[in-house]
Order: C-alpha cells, then structure tokens, then sequence
C-alpha cells in the first residue's frame, strides 16, 4: 500500500507542464475572421443576396 501512493505524486508535476502548450493554438483563430470580410467587400456592388448565401 506504501509504495503506489508514491508513484502518484511523481505523476501529477508531469501533467503542469502539458498545459502550457496548449495557448499557442489560440493565435491562428484569428486569421480566418480576416478573410470572412473581404468576401462580402467585393461582392456588395452586386447584390446583397449573393454576400449571405
């Protein structure tokens, strides 16, 4: 019973450090919204309707 409470506290410091990578996937979001806009720019001349669907 002693000896496997002290494999899991040698478990728990190795996931903090997982956690780190996951806050640069949240830059490339951005990027798409940019590209949403110029659709709609070039497309209003002729008509609304063409831009929504």
């Amino acid at each position: 019973m002693e000896k496997k409470k002290k494999k899991k506290k040698g478990r728990k410091r190795k996931r903090k450090k997982k956690k780190k990578k996951k806050k640069k996937k949240k830059k490339k979001k951005k990027k798409k919204k940019k590209k949403k806009k110029k659709k709609i720019d070039g497309r209003s001349e002729e008509g609304k309707n063409v831009g929504r669907s």
